[in-house]
């Protein structure tokens, strides 16, 4: 979606809000893999413009639905994120400077759902869990260990010793 920002530089408004939705791509990377956003998300914001400097601020909103990184159950969940950016509407912000607080509005037109995109790629939580103390899945059989017991041994002996063990038990 993109912002026209031509009123707050001809200074006609000090003001321009917005609120819109967007389905954010998934399945970029294997990282990415079953991750899904039901609702898509809503980015709800403004654009506001005094004595020449014009800033974006917004919130952006997202469900989202993932296995579990331990157990592979479904985990469901809502994010929230601010996107704060000082908008270059005339480009005289060089590449030396550091830009990823920038944004750029050529032609007066600033791309917020870009912007949106990736402070959801920055932000979005690396691993997502059940619960802190998932244990994950049994090694052996692959059952969840957090819903039942899977009746595999808990001491596994390296059978290269196992003849020590046999001795010990005698």
């Amino acid at each position: 979606m993109n912002v026209d920002v031509r009123p707050l530089l001809n200074g006609e408004t000090s003001r321009v809000g917005f609120d819109f939705s967007f389905i954010p791509e998934t399945g970029a990377s294997e990282a990415d893999e079953g991750i899904r956003f039901p609702n898509g998300a809503r980015v709800v914001g403004c654009v506001t413009g005094c004595a020449g400097l014009i800033e974006l601020t917004a919130e952006i909103s997202l469900d989202y639905t993932a296995p579990c990184a331990r157990c592979l159950a479904e985990v469901g969940g809502l994010l929230k994120l601010e996107l704060t950016r000082t908008v270059d509407a005339d480009g005289t912000i060089s590449n030396d400077e550091n830009d990823c607080d920038y944004a750029e509005a050529p032609g007066g037109m600033l791309d917020v759902e870009e912007l949106a995109r990736e402070q959801i790629i920055l932000e979005f939580p690396m691993r997502i869990l059940c619960a802190e103390d998932c244990p994950g899945l049994c090694p052996r059989c692959g059952k969840s260990l957090a819903s039942c017991g899977c009746g595999c041994p808990k001491e596994e002996i390296d059978p290269r010793l196992a003849a020590l063990k046999k001795l010990l038990d005698e």
